[in-house]
């Protein structure tokens, strides 16, 4: 299904080892949810134009979205309201401290 008219279309072939799948209809397998990391450099065949993607999946993750959302934030979170060092942040001089008032004339 080649149309000259669409140049910039690319064809890419992603091919995933190892991802879990769920059996449906009998005669298929579905995986959602992937995640994983390139297994091998993306090979190109100027025969076909085609670009293929090797991708080594990992574990599925059973959590929920949102679970997974948090638990990737809450370090994020947690550096924002502690910051490295318990202590104090340091002054620097001058810093913090009010500005001497000026007399006006007459006093």
């Amino acid at each position: 299904m080649k149309d000259e008219n669409k140049k910039d279309v690319k064809q890419v072939v992603i091919k995933v080892t190892g991802a879990p799948t769920t059996k449906t209809l009998g005669n298929r397998l579905v995986a959602y949810r992937l995640a994983g990391k390139l297994s091998e450099d993306a090979k190109f065949d100027a025969t076909t134009n085609i670009t293929t993607v090797t991708i080594a999946a990992s574990e599925y993750d059973a959590r929920t979205l949102q679970e997974s959302h948090d638990a990737l934030s809450a370090p994020v979170a947690a550096a924002v309201v502690a910051p490295a060092g318990d202590a104090a942040p340091e002054k620097k001089e001058g810093e913090g401290e009010a500005a001497p008032e000026e007399k006006k004339e007459g006093e």
